[in-house]
């Protein structure tokens, strides 16, 4: 079978040729739809691997999210099977380090994380976050005078801000025993490490 390049080829060329000539319709029609035959037989094929194709790539997304559920699955595992044995080795008392065969377990401080009520929070306790995005012409003015430069190219420029805890400095006062409304700092724990 010729490929679709050569069908759409003669195609073309059968078409300008039967333009040329003083044929009856009947002539012309006939010449047409044997072409066409050629050309409907190769696209079905294409469409059909089209349709192939489809179907393989949502299999291997369905694959992919499958395999994906797996590994989160056996990442609970793991961590539970952790949580487990520092239990154990809590319970017991067992001086650290302590060798289990070739790996060496170990308990280790978790940081202390800042926990923040966006909605509660103090304003001296909060940044804003302010994303200029224009073409460089309208951007380059607003580095030395934002206002100015908005008000000479109020179309050139778009403006947005985004207002976010500055979790560094609250935990940095949480830490210095400062009390913030809508702020607290996480107790520190322990994680089993393995080596």
């Amino acid at each position: 079978m010729s490929t679709l390049y050569e069908i759409t080829g003669e195609y073309m060329q059968a078409l300008a040729r039967l333009a040329d000539m003083d044929l009856p319709p009947e002539a012309v029609f006939d010449t047409v739809e044997s072409l066409q035959g050629d050309l409907e037989a190769k696209a079905e094929a294409i469409v059909r691997t089209v349709r192939n194709f489809e179907a393989a790539a949502a299999c291997k997304n369905d694959e992919c999210k499958r395999l994906a559920e797996q590994a989160e699955a056996l990442e609970r595992k793991a961590e539970n099977l952790s949580s487990y044995l520092q239990g154990a080795i809590e319970a017991v008392g067992v001086s650290l380090p302590f060798r289990a065969g070739p790996f060496a377990l170990n308990l280790a401080k978790t940081p202390r994380t800042v926990r923040a009520d966006l909605g509660r929070l103090p304003p001296e306790w909060v940044r804003s976050t302010v994303v200029i995005k224009g073409c460089l012409s309208a951007v380059r003015p607003l580095m030395n005078a934002i206002h100015a430069a908005l008000e000479s190219s109020p179309t050139g420029v778009e403006m947005s801000s985004t207002d976010a805890p500055d979790l560094r400095a609250i935990g940095a006062a949480l830490k210095d025993d400062v009390l913030i409304d809508g702020a607290s700092l996480s107790q520190q724990g322990r994680r089993l490490t393995i080596r």
